[in-house]
């Protein structure tokens, strides 16, 4: 599944909008200490869906709008879209389950009145949500607190896990944990309609 390229407006360091275009293959960015190089690590985890703020280097999603610097007035919002390529295969089928070749997922903050942060989410500019964001990605094989992203620290991280830690990183990478939640999730539901159901015939048998 192809990045193509990543639009950002007013997100952490970057004023107003920008435009990363990610050609296939290898692409680098470079730059000195404090151009925005983590940043831009930072915006596809941001649309992908981190659990944390903290893996973005931000206490909160405020923090992720444009603060101004020392020069600049603070923005009010924040967008990052990011645009993949979704060809079809020989069998008709798309990796991401949208009938388009191209999927823009797009998720902004905003400032109300009162200074609190909105997230909204758009799929090929329609309203969506990240419940739809994550199970699509997921679908995909891709995700935002996985490890599609390696960040600073990660290799080592590996390479002194024990070998139970390396499985389970394994089983995630290859997609396995995303059935062991729906299990869990399964089972959930099982209990609760085994419990309404002791209530029902409990009730059935006091009549």
């Amino acid at each position: 599944m192809h990045l193509k390229r990543i639009e950002l407006e007013n997100f952490k360091s970057f004023m107003g909008e920008l435009v990363i275009d990610l050609e296939e293959g290898f692409t680098a960015i470079t730059g000195p200490n404090g151009s925005g190089k983590s940043n831009s690590g930072d915006a596809i985890q941001f649309v992908l869906g981190t659990r944390s703020t903290k893996s973005l280097r931000a206490q909160n999603v405020k923090e992720l709008i444009f603060n101004g610097g020392s020069r600049s007035k603070a923005a009010k919002s924040c967008e990052v879209t990011l645009i993949f390529d979704n060809p079809e295969n020989d069998s008709g089928e798309r990796r991401l389950k949208v009938d388009a070749d191209e999927v823009c997922f797009t998720r902004a903050v905003r400032l109300t009145p009162k200074g609190a942060a909105v997230s909204s989410y758009r799929l090929n500019d329609r309203p969506s949500t990240s419940s739809e964001f994550r199970r699509l990605l997921i679908e995909a094989g891709a995700r935002g607190d996985g490890y599609n992203i390696v960040l600073q620290g990660d290799v080592a991280s590996l390479s002194t896990m024990t070998p139970l830690e390396r499985r389970r990183v394994l089983e995630d990478v290859a997609g396995v944990t995303q059935y062991d939640e729906e299990l869990r999730k399964a089972d959930r539901q099982r209990k609760q309609v085994e419990s309404q159901l002791e209530m029902i015939d409990v009730f059935e048998k006091k009549q």
